[in-house]
């Protein structure tokens, strides 16, 4: 894809430290396993579970097209690009999301620590930016993100 000089059509990629990579991945996998034992998500809400797929959904959206085209109806449909989805998720609203659905206090304090007050900067062409502090959002690449 031509990404025509526009930013919104790029992705930074960010490096992670190798250590908060792993323990990340700790908890996420004891996460998935306490969320798919306990039945939490419940609907659509499944895709980021293990063993999740995208395949309903389509089959889903399939069917209504066919619908549609079988007996001459109108369809309309709406689609939602969640591109950059983990860029913008609200710590706070997470927070009280990891609460309702009773994750341990201890959990959301360590995954709430890990994702505010990160310090980054930007490798250019010409050095390394001076740091700053991260005010919302998860860093892309985070194992964790399609859990949350």
């Amino acid at each position: 894809m031509d990404w025509e000089y526009s930013l919104t059509k790029t992705r930074p990629i960010i490096l992670l430290e190798t250590l908060r990579k792993v323990l990340v991945k700790i908890v996420t996998k004891r996460l998935f396993k306490v969320i798919a034992k306990r039945n939490i998500l419940k609907g659509g809400n499944h895709v980021g579970l293990p063993g999740g797929s995208t395949e309903a959904p389509l089959r889903i959206i399939n069917t209504c097209i066919e619908d549609a085209k079988k007996n001459n109806k109108e369809l309309w449909l709406t689609f939602q690009d969640l591109s950059k989805t983990y860029d913008r998720v609200d710590i706070k609203m997470l927070k009280l999301a990891l609460q309702r659905i009773k994750i341990p206090e201890v959990s959301i304090c360590l995954m709430i620590n890990l994702f505010t007050n990160s310090k980054k900067s930007v490798i250019k062409e010409k050095g390394i930016t001076k740091q700053y502090t991260s005010i919302i959002g998860i860093d892309q690449g985070e194992v964790i993100s399609p859990l949350l």
